[in-house]
Parts: C-alpha cells; structure tokens; sequence
C-alpha cells in the first residue's frame, strides 16, 4: 500500500472502498451520513449487517455443512447417475 505521511493507513483503506462497491452497495454507501463511518473497522460491521445479516450467512453457513454430492459418475459407463 502506498504510504502518505500525514494519512494513517486506516484512512486511506476509507477512501478506496468506494472503488470497491456496485450498485446498490455504493448507494448504500453514499446515502450515509458524512462522518457516520471513521474507521474500516467501522465500515465493515456496518456493510455486513445490512447486506449479510445474521440470518443469511447462517443459512449458506448450514447449507455449506449440509453440502452432498448428488452426481456420481459410472465409471464403465462414463454416464452420470442422479442418487
């Protein structure tokens, strides 16, 4: 990371998420309060409660553990059978 003497690095992390969001993320951005976020700390418990609450990453989180193959190859066939 570049350093600039009188910038900490935590507000240089700050100025580059902009350049890291899309759409309704960046909007989401933008229509916060000036001064509401002053750390990436910050920032990143706030982005992660609005577009990944609890709820949502416990269910892909259960649904990672839960994980199966359900495709298996027939190796003399070279056909794929569903179980």
């Amino acid at each position: 990371m570049i350093k600039i003497s009188h910038l900490a690095d935590d507000a240089i992390r700050l100025r580059f998420i902009p350049f890291a969001l899309k759409n309704l993320a960046k909007k989401w951005l933008y229509s916060l309060a000036v001064g509401s976020i002053t750390f990436c700390d910050g920032f990143i418990k706030v982005f992660l409660k609005k577009f990944y609450p609890i709820h949502k990453t416990a269910l892909v989180r259960k649904n990672i553990m839960q994980f199966k193959k359900k495709n298996l190859v027939n190796r003399s066939e070279g056909t794929l059978n569903a179980s």
